[in-house]
């Protein structure tokens, strides 16, 4: 492909008062509106990759804020069934301290 830049400013700068000058613009203009598909289908699969690469950003993000959700929402399960088993052990405990002091004054 061309270097439109260089081909833009080598028709700017010539007269176009020769046909030869107008005929090597008119060439000039005939490549610039040649090279313009190949430049909007380059254009179009940047958007489109960035369209991807955001699509894949806001998934990755999502993620992992829900795996966060979870975590926190894990703890204070897991807390309470600590709190549960703690309580489910001292309770036993008393009651055979009970029992035993029972047992005690039975005995005197």
């Amino acid at each position: 492909m061309p270097d439109l830049r260089t081909l833009f400013f080598a028709v700017g700068a010539e007269s176009l008062a020769t046909s030869g000058n107008a005929a090597s613009a008119i060439d000039g203009l005939d490549t610039m509106n040649s090279s313009r598909p190949v430049l909007g289908a380059d254009h179009n699969r940047l958007l489109a990759f960035m369209e991807i690469t955001d699509q894949s950003r806001l998934g990755l993000t999502r993620a992992a804020s829900e795996i966060a959700d979870v975590d926190y929402a894990t703890e204070p399960a897991h807390l309470s069934k600590l709190q549960f088993m703690r309580s489910a052990g001292v309770s036993p405990l008393a009651q055979s301290r009970n029992l035993s002091l029972a047992t005690i004054e039975l005995l005197q």
